[in-house]
């Protein structure tokens, strides 16, 4: 079975799939429209007895060129042999919740989630020996070493008895005692250096929310002292755990208290003359962990408003949170929440004029349609006023690289019919541009500068 995907912006974020079935031959052929399309991959999927094979296919690879319109002919997939691994995942003393059977090998996995009898199968496993591992919820996580896998042959009776885990419970309040409903409340064992190799977590963390009388359990596989943790987004300062106090497994009454946060007062200026800027889109969200560690945010700005005298009110920690802006007229602002003065929640955000990008793209002396254009920071100011010159701007990330991180707001367009393009709403900084057509090699410019409140045109871009 092949499984193939179009992703093209033409179709405005919306992936198409279409499957097909090889013949008696192994061959396979689908009829599909493919112009516009900067990314296809092809699937191979022949389970149980051999292993998935991919190739990808797009603009910018040397080893796989895209596709266009005719016939490609894509040669040979070479399937390995494999093996398969069959068995039954049984749980004492109640109905099966979801459950998650699998093997790992060389940073590639196989899983499985048994049906309503316990049945599961892992197919496409190389040969070799491995350690089948079992996870459900609220039970005790389960391992089978040295199974034996061989190319052609299904291993059978691979079979799990999982134990009840013991809980720890109690209940998230407010400085109030009265419950907070939908917390995030998580946990860990008291052993930080046996939790973590080579930077990353080895032991499950245990994570459920408060119910609407602020009541959580929390199921932990082993024995030992355990802490637990509980956060509510910004409306309740978080409560870190792992410093103590630590609870055993079977723990009842436990409480967790979450003080209210006071909001924040956010006050949108113009940077020239100071006048309030009075519509736009501001978010606040989460982008550091309680361990120092950033997130990955994929937010999308929040959309425009009006706001009197340029104020808004919003619950925010300089601790955790960052906020990002958008006004039109303005260049996107993102920065971590840092209030004006000591005892008071008001931070003065600062937009300074739009810098916008304009061009035309060209291929043979004429101009180039619908070609696929993406913008990407080289160096912005993360934080207002920061100066490429201060040696410490980027080491405190004051200034840096990846305007694309910006609140999921990738900077990808495409050319107008007469080749033309621009980008609006830039913040100040250098930028590289790529730009990618079918039939001809994608073109790099880098090194861009954008100057607040101006607009650069970079005139004829040619490609080859």
């Amino acid at each position: 079975m092949t499984d193939h995907w179009i992703d093209d912006p033409a179709f405005e974020g919306n992936v198409g799939a279409t499957k097909t079935i090889t013949d008696e031959d192994g061959r396979f052929e689908f009829d599909v429209a493919l112009p516009t399309s900067p990314w296809v991959m092809l699937t191979v999927d022949h389970l149980p007895y051999h292993m998935r094979a991919e190739r990808s296919f797009r603009f910018g690879s040397e080893e796989e060129p895209p596709l266009f319109p005719g016939d490609n002919e894509l040669g040979e997939f070479l399937l390995e042999p494999a093996g398969a691994i069959r068995g039954q995942v049984r749980h004492i003393g109640t109905d099966a919740p979801e459950t998650r059977v699998f093997v790992e090998w060389g940073g590639t996995s196989k899983s499985d989630w048994p049906d309503e009898e316990g049945r599961y199968e892992l197919g496409g496993v190389p040969p070799g020996r491995y350690s089948v591992e079992v996870h459900s919820e609220g039970f005790v996580s389960t391992t089978r070493d040295s199974v034996e896998v061989r190319a052609g042959v299904t291993t059978e009776r691979v079979d799990f008895t999982l134990e009840r885990a013991r809980a720890i419970s109690g209940r998230v309040v407010d400085e109030d005692s009265m419950p907070v409903v939908g917390a995030k409340v998580w946990g860990g064992r008291r052993t930080p250096n046996e939790q973590w190799k080579d930077g990353v977590r080895v032991t499950s963390q245990p994570v459920t929310r408060s119910a609407k009388d602020g009541t959580f359990e929390l199921f932990f596989d082993e024995d030992g002292e355990h802490w637990i943790s509980a956060s509510l987004e910004a409306q309740h300062e978080p409560l870190i755990g792992e410093s103590g106090p630590y609870y055993e497994r079977g723990a009842t009454e436990v409480v967790l208290v979450l003080p209210r946060s006071t909001p924040g007062r956010f006050r949108v200026l113009d940077a020239r003359d100071g006048e309030p800027v009075e519509r736009y889109g501001l978010n606040v969200f989460q982008a550091r962990g309680f361990e120092g560690g950033t997130y990955a945010s994929d937010l999308v700005p929040a959309s425009l408003e009006d706001h009197a005298e340029g104020l808004a009110i919003l619950h925010a920690d300089p601790r955790w949170h960052d906020v990002t802006l958008i006004a039109p007229g303005y260049g996107d602002l993102r920065t971590r929440v840092a209030w004006d003065g000591e005892g008071e929640k008001v931070m003065t955000l600062r937009m300074q004029p739009e810098g916008v990008l304009r061009g035309r793209i060209v291929s043979g002396g004429a101009p180039a349609s619908q070609v696929r254009i993406e913008l990407m920071a080289d160096e912005v100011a993360l934080v207002p006023g920061a100066s490429a010159d201060d040696p410490m701007a980027e080491l405190l990330g004051h200034w840096g690289r990846d305007l694309d991180a910006f609140a999921g707001r990738v900077r990808q367009v495409v050319g107008a019919p007469d080749g033309s393009f621009e980008v609006a709403g830039l913040a100040e900084g250098t930028y590289e541009l790529k730009v990618s057509a079918s039939g001809s090699s994608p073109r790099i410019v880098e090194g861009i500068a954008i100057t607040a409140g101006e607009a650069l045109d970079l005139g004829a871009i040619q490609l080859d």
